[in-house]
């Protein structure tokens, strides 16, 4: 598969996969997903890479599910989605991150919200710049965050702040998403990728062996739970994506007014 929303590149023993639609704040589409669930399986067969950094072209590291596009889908009444929505590419990305033995490090650059922040959150090890923010704003949509964000902020922050996370939509600025656990470090924005691969470096040039046992017995905790919980996220989802709340949230935003929900 040729890429197009992404860069993949090698030098040494790390991976950079660079999410590439800088225009779009590095925003996800179907094809972005399956390109990235390429970059991962290329990772994977790669006997050069031992470690993978995941990050964003631009100023930002992902804005989540491309909602102009869909927005205007629902304006034009022409939005629908699959049946089964766990085929989707979104959700075989994900799946990935459970079967991958090598390291991923999240090099956060600046907003990662919706399925960005759920996509950093895939990540083994979280570095973030001190432009980096947090947000799981799917609720705004009335919709879940059904790439990962309901199963792993829990595992991550604690039960009680991240039910306050996905039931406000509150933003984290880098700082606040430290002082939780959500990230691992903060650091300058201008050396955001040196000091990424810098723990890049210091991982690879561990055994291999025992990395690879580390990262599968790690992703061993997840993957179970994973595929049971994912087809109840996406079968809410689904439900959700019929609602009239879903689409008068985005017509909205293509509006650029405030939403009036009615519950439905």
């Amino acid at each position: 598969m040729d890429l197009e929303h992404l860069r993949y590149e090698v030098d040494g023993p790390v991976a950079t996969i660079t999410l590439d639609r800088p225009e779009r704040l590095n925003a996800l589409t179907g094809q972005t997903m399956a390109e990235i669930g390429e970059a991962l399986a290329r990772l994977e067969a790669d006997p050069q890479a031992r470690v993978a950094i995941l990050t964003g072209a631009g100023r930002g590291f992902c804005s989540g599910g491309d909602r102009k596009a869909t927005a205007e889908r629902v304006r034009d009444g022409e939005f629908g989605h699959e049946p089964g929505p766990a085929s989707r590419p979104f959700y075989r990305a994900m799946q990935l991150f459970t079967t991958l033995d090598k390291p991923v490090i999240a090099a956060v650059n600046g907003p990662a919200v919706g399925g960005g922040m759920d996509l950093a959150l895939w990540c083994d090890v979280r570095i973030a710049s001190e432009r980096a923010s947090f947000g799981e704003l799917y609720i705004e949509r009335g919709l879940v965050p059904d790439m990962g964000g309901l199963f792993l902020l829990p595992r991550l922050v604690g039960y009680g702040k991240a039910a306050e996370l996905l039931l406000t939509g509150e933003i984290l600025d880098a700082e606040a998403a430290l002082r939780i656990g959500l990230v691992n470090h903060v650091v300058p924005h201008d050396a955001l990728l040196e000091r990424t691969r810098e723990m890049a470096l210091r991982i690879a040039a561990k055994p291999g062996n025992g990395v690879r046992a580390t990262k599968r017995a790690l992703a061993r905790l997840l993957a179970p739970d994973w595929e049971r919980e994912s087809d109840y996220h996406a079968a809410l989802q689904s439900e959700l994506l019929d609602t009239r709340d879903f689409v008068e949230a985005d017509r909205a935003f293509v509006e650029k007014r405030a939403p009036e929900f009615q519950g439905d």
